[in-house]
């Protein structure tokens, strides 16, 4: 082989190698792009949802006011007290909603929640909005109360989101089983209907965001926020559903244990 020839080798080596290079580099650098083009779009989303949540406090603290000259005024009050108290927990819960995107809460700040009574004002919340009071509501609850490491507007947000599902599956006669079990260190929280079900076609899509099917007033975004504070709190989500049976959607969490002497976690 010729000096000339084995050059042109050498050439023809190196030109491949330095190809191969460029297309690593063009696949780094797209990967790159791609990352600031998500962090570009999160930080948006958290400007709007803060300018969002700051621009709603102003009509959310007339309406509290308005709330308020409601309950002084005794005849009002008396005749209308189931609505204006829930009234009182709808602004109570936007407000905590509007606090959360606002101020991201503080990771070393722990929050014991116990889960029967978020679960029963859960459901205070949303059948005192649902047209449908022969519905059949049934609690089979762990006999002990049950603890876990989340803060109560969270599980509110997941409990009510479902539960809103729940109502909206059932007709006038349906019925809504509530249930809790502590296994292993884990609580189970089954929420089961006897609804219209889920398509084994749109069971996979359920948690995208901005899917919905049958609803005229869905938005597609309350399973994907269900699903957002139930894997960031640590816990897990599934579902089963069967067309004209209905659905049972559960939820688990860890469950939080006083320690023998200045608590904790066993």
């Amino acid at each position: 082989m010729t000096p000339l020839i084995a050059g042109k080798q050498r050439m023809n080596v190196m030109w491949n190698q330095g190809r191969c290079e460029m297309k690593k580099a063009e696949v780094i650098m797209s990967s790159f792009l791609e990352v600031d083009r998500g962090l570009a779009l999160e930080a948006a989303y958290g400007r709007l949802s803060r300018q969002v949540a700051h621009d709603l406090r102003s009509p959310l603290g007339a309406f509290k006011v308005a709330l308020q000259n409601l309950k002084r005024d005794k005849n009002t009050f008396h005749n209308h007290r189931s609505e204006i108290e829930l009234a009182e927990q709808a602004n109570d819960r936007i407000d905590e909603i509007l606090s959360l995107l606002l101020h991201r809460p503080k990771p070393a700040v722990v929050e014991i929640t116990e889960v029967h009574s978020v679960i029963d004002e859960a459901l205070s919340f949303v059948s005192g909005r649902q047209q449908k009071p022969s519905i059949r509501i049934v609690r089979n609850y762990n006999i002990e109360p049950v603890y876990v490491h989340q803060p109560k507007v969270n599980l509110l947000r997941i409990l009510i989101n479902l539960f809103e599902n729940a109502f909206d599956a059932v007709d006038v006669c349906g019925e809504i089983l509530i249930t809790t079990d502590v296994r292993a260190g884990r609580v189970e929280l089954s929420i089961k209907d006897n609804g219209q079900g889920i398509a084994p076609e749109d069971l996979s899509r359920i948690f995208e965001r901005g899917f919905t099917k049958g609803k005229s007033h869905g938005t597609g975004e309350g399973l994907s926020i269900v699903e957002e504070l139930v894997f960031g709190g640590g816990g897990a989500l599934g579902v089963n559903s069967r067309p004209s049976v209905g659905t049972e959607v559960l939820v688990w969490f860890p469950v939080w244990t006083p320690g023998p002497s200045l608590g904790g976690e066993r």
